[in-house]
């Protein structure tokens, strides 16, 4: 007789959350920019929105890989991600632009893990940490700008 198998979805996408932290798998990815080969990651310095994404894809979340956060926010919202007004375990959190020292502008996206803790890519340690929620790594403070959360994580989360 076949034994019946259900995944607990939000277990293991909270597990895969959790375990990511230190993981240096999220640091680089090769595409040709104008013919030449390159790492757009930066060796890990712009990967914030690849760890998210890499995430969301593999649990089915979103439609594909990203690796910048207005082309992921675009996906969340085309996946069925909806905008909330407070943090709960497992939404996506986007923090405000930020002027970097290159001149670049640019956002930055991760996991609320509980009520004050987030976990995202550190640009200085070019791997996920865990942090205060109305931070980042390695950065004082940064304003929270928007909030998502899929309505197939429901089953499984804490309201």
């Amino acid at each position: 007789m076949a034994k019946t198998v259900e995944f607990n979805a939000f277990k293991n996408y909270m597990l895969m959350i959790h375990r990511s932290v230190d993981s240096g798998f999220f640091r680089n990815l090769y595409a040709k920019v104008d013919g030449e080969e390159q790492d757009i990651l930066r060796d890990g310095v712009l990967s914030c929105a690849y760890f998210v994404s890499s995430v969301l894809f593999h649990c089915r979340l979103i439609g594909d890989l990203r690796t910048t956060v207005r082309g992921l926010e675009a996906d969340l919202r085309r996946s069925g991600w909806q905008k909330i007004e407070d943090p709960r375990v497992g939404s996506v959190l986007v923090w405000e632009p930020k002027v970097f020292p290159d001149g670049g502008v640019r956002k930055h996206v991760g996991f609320c893990i509980d009520s004050t803790t987030a976990i995202s890519n550190s640009a200085v340690h070019r791997v996920p940490k865990a942090h205060p929620i109305n931070a980042e790594p390695d950065v004082e403070h940064r304003t929270i700008e928007s909030i998502y959360w899929h309505a197939d994580l429901e089953a499984g989360s804490e309201k």
